[in-house]
Order: C-alpha cells, then sequence, then structure tokens
C-alpha cells in the first residue's frame, strides 16, 4: 500500500490470530475494491474504544487523495 508513505506510519501485512485482533489498538481491512474499511468489533469483541482510530483515519484520508488522484 502506497499510502503508507504519507503518513509516516510503517505497515506490515500478516496473518493474525483471532486473539491478537481483539488484542489490537486499531484494526483495519484493505480491499481494492472498498477502500480501508475500519473494523471496530471482531468475534463480538470491541477493538480499543470501538471508534476508527487516529492511524486507520489517516490511511482513508491519503487513500482518498490517491484514488481522486
Amino acid at each position: 500500500m502506497g499510502v503508507n508513505k504519507n503518513t509516516g506510519l510503517e505497515l506490515l501485512e500478516k496473518q493474525i490470530k483471532a486473539e491478537d485482533a481483539t488484542d489490537a489498538d486499531e484494526l483495519f481491512i484493505a480491499v481494492s475494491s472498498k477502500d480501508i474499511v475500519p473494523v471496530v468489533k471482531f468475534n463480538e469483541i470491541q477493538i480499543a474504544d470501538g471508534k476508527p482510530g487516529k492511524y486507520t483515519k489517516s490511511l482513508i484520508n491519503e487513500f482518498a487523495k490517491l484514488v481522486k488522484g
């Protein structure tokens, strides 16, 4: 994903276990047909405060800029 360059974030793509997901501060799914989708609940467990986090929002904004050209 090229959008992380403008955010200053290091992005790591990997498979995770369910317990890793529920312990995350932020979680999102990147799908070319759906952009970047925040995940606020996983296996009925709320992720952090149940709202998209600041890093996820930043990536969403950068992706939107990239798509609009």
